[in-house]
């Protein structure tokens, strides 16, 4: 785990850099987070740059960056950057978490694997951007990472743990909703229940 902190903590510095030099990048999707989160600051609703509601795009991204402006009182888009890298971050750590569980006989191959998380062109390009990729995939290895949880220990906390993190994906990027049909799925066909509690856990998911 500290191999992975210090792996986190440079992918960040590098993104942090990155983003010193040469700006947050801003695209036509990047207008309507940043334009979405300033109308919630301003208590307009969950509406777009043009005042219209916001449902071409999922509403967390844009949620998210105005809680922090609120609190903050500064310009979401002004801190756009420093979230996907502390983002970037995260993702290094989850991915890196993942690769050493499911390989641990080879630390050699695990450190190898986290490396190429790090420089990974396009995990790194997507963080580059005002974009809601590195939630997206910050909130899928946390929903890997605790569906593997919920199968090894088949209780209620790790259910809810896995359920929540679906959520949170499918309130990022709606293409999130794939995973709803997979976790009723792997609830389904888990080892470890009876079909009265598949049904209740599958009913909680």
């Amino acid at each position: 785990k500290l191999i992975l902190i210090i792996l986190a903590a440079a992918a960040t510095f590098f993104m942090l850099a990155a983003i010193n030099n040469y700006g947050t990048g801003i695209s036509p999707d990047s207008i309507h987070y940043i334009g979405t989160a300033r109308n919630i600051i301003a208590n307009q609703g969950v509406t777009d740059y043009d005042g219209t509601p916001l449902v071409n795009f999922a509403p967390l991204y844009p949620a998210f960056l105005a809680l922090i402006g609120k609190i903050s009182g500064i310009d979401p888009f002004l801190f756009a950057g420093i979230v996907n890298a502390l983002l970037f971050g995260l993702i290094v750590y989850l991915g890196g978490l993942l690769i050493f569980k499911y390989i641990p006989s080879y630390p050699s191959f695990d450190l190898i694997g986290t490396l190429a998380i790090v420089f990974s062109f396009p995990v790194f390009y997507v963080s580059a951007w005002a974009w809601s990729e590195p939630f997206f995939i910050s909130f899928m290895l946390l929903s890997l990472i605790f569906v593997s949880l919920y199968l090894n220990r088949n209780d209620m906390l790790s259910l809810i743990l896995f359920s929540s993190s679906v959520s949170l994906l499918c309130l990022t990027r709606y293409i999130g909703v794939s995973f709803i049909l997979a976790g009723a799925l792997t609830i389904l066909i888990s080892k470890h229940n009876s079909i009265k509690s598949k049904i209740v856990h599958l009913s909680i998911f």
